[in-house]
Parts: C-alpha cells; sequence; structure tokens
C-alpha cells in the first residue's frame, strides 16, 4: 500500500487573520500520513476549508489553494500546494510500505 506525508515547510509571518489560520489548518496535516486513495478527498477538504475561512473572515485578501505536482512522468507523484503565500506545504509520495 502507498502513502503520503504531509509535509509543512516554511512559515512566513502571517499579515492577517486568514493567514494565521490557514497557517494552523496546514499543521493539523503536517506529518500525516495519508492513503494514496484518499489523497484527492484529502486535497478537496484542504480546498475547501481555506474557502470556508475566507468566508469566515471577510475582510481580508482572499486565499486560493491548488495542488500541482511538479513531475508528471514520475512514478511517484507529489502534490505540492500552491496559492498560500503564508506556508509551503506538499505531500509527498511514498514508496510501497507494509503495516
Amino acid at each position: 500500500m502507498r502513502y503520503y506525508l504531509g509535509h509543512c515547510g516554511t512559515f512566513l509571518k502571517p499579515m492577517n487573520k486568514l493567514q494565521a489560520a490557514i497557517q494552523k489548518m496546514f499543521l493539523t496535516y503536517d506529518g500525516v500520513l495519508i492513503r494514496e486513495s484518499d489523497i484527492n478527498k484529502t486535497k478537496h477538504a484542504i480546498t475547501q476549508n481555506v474557502q470556508t475561512l475566507n468566508r469566515l473572515y471577510p475582510r481580508c485578501t482572499p486565499e486560493q489553494v491548488s495542488f500541482f505536482c511538479p513531475d508528471e512522468f514520475s512514478e511517484l507523484v507529489d502534490w505540492i500546494a500552491a496559492g498560500v503565500h503564508c506556508v509551503s506545504f506538499a505531500f509527498y509520495h511514498s514508496r510501497d510500505f507494509n503495516c
């Protein structure tokens, strides 16, 4: 079975409450293993959470998160979060892992 590992990278100082809430939300996925079969649901949940936070903080500049694959031709596909400027986040694909 293959998994993805959530990883938070660089954090920039949040400019407003929305960015602080987004950073906190991404931290909940840091170090979490996600089944390969659940990765699309998880990416969708993150996108929905960011949209919910945008509505919760309407006076802040809205953030839009999307995921892209830096190497589409690789067997192991990583997903990098783009569009959110206050945090770098990625789901790194694992090799086969038996447990």
